[in-house]
């Protein structure tokens, strides 16, 4: 349990600073310094870290930054959707099992990543596709926290519930969250 948790305080951490990193990078290349550049596909926006980096950086930070992109969509949104789905069927199916034992998870997933696959090799624009997305993450992400805080304080079992400070503390945490989010997706859907 220890190793566990260890490995996924430093995956976040390494996650973060990763992100951080690219941030500033992107910040800089399409910063003022841009010279007006138009943002509207993938090439346009590798092209700023060329201008920034040098061909061979440029090319490896972004190739970096979308692999990193994916894989956390294909582990964290897919399998995290997979495991939803069969949850709301009734079916206690997850990666621990042999995917003969878990048909309906396993399937779920390939069907995703089968979707998703095709949805980005059709040609539309991935840059709207991804800003499309955001917006809707930050819409729904209120919802999401409100779910999760009335789990952890109706459906716990008595002996983990939130003590009654402590659900007022992060009530009072997740209530500017969601509020910055959903300001956030508003302004984002207007353009």
């Amino acid at each position: 349990m220890l190793a566990a948790r260890l490995d996924t305080l430093l995956g976040a951490i390494l996650c973060q600073v990763i992100t951080a990193g690219i941030l500033i990078a992107a910040a800089v290349a399409f910063g003022d310094g841009a010279g007006g550049q138009s943002l509207d596909t993938i090439p346009q926006i590798a092209g700023g870290f060329t201008r920034l980096l040098g061909p061979t950086g440029g090319k490896l930070l972004f190739a970096l930054a979308l692999s990193g992109g994916a894989l956390v969509a294909a582990i964290v949104v897919c399998l995290t959707s997979a495991w939803t789905l069969g949850e709301l069927a009734g079916k206690r199916e997850s990666l621990e099992q042999h995917p003969l034992e878990a048909p309906w998870f396993y399937g779920s997933f390939a069907a995703m990543l089968i979707v998703t696959g095709a949805l980005v090799s059709s040609g539309v624009n991935l840059v709207k596709l991804s800003i499309a997305t955001s917006v809707a993450n930050a819409l729904l992400l209120p919802v999401m926290l409100a779910g999760l805080y009335w789990l952890a304080c109706r459906e716990l079992p008595p002996a983990l519930r939130l003590s009654r400070r402590y659900r007022l503390a992060l009530a009072a945490l997740l209530l500017p969250v969601a509020g910055f989010s959903l300001y956030a997706g508003i302004v984002g859907s207007l353009g």
